[in-house]
């Protein structure tokens, strides 16, 4: 019998990094920013993303870039 539980895919700051396409710097001062929700794993206290919470975040149309830094 299957339970009704579904396994989400976590993924690492790397990957997140690579499929954004920005450094990894970049998605870990998101995450401590609060911009993009991240989940701290283990004893280590290991950071993974949802790939949900990601999408959602690439959706909203997060660059990395302030608009006054554009403007320059």
């Amino acid at each position: 019998m299957m339970d009704n539980y579904s396994v989400e895919k976590l993924l690492t700051a790397r990957q997140v990094a690579n499929l954004l396409q920005v450094h990894i710097t970049t998605v870990k001062r998101w995450s401590r920013s609060g911009m993009l929700k991240s989940y701290r794993l283990g004893s280590r206290g290991d950071l993974r993303y949802r790939e949900a919470d990601v999408l959602a975040f690439l959706n909203a149309g997060a660059t990395g870039v302030k608009e006054e830094e554009a403007a320059s």
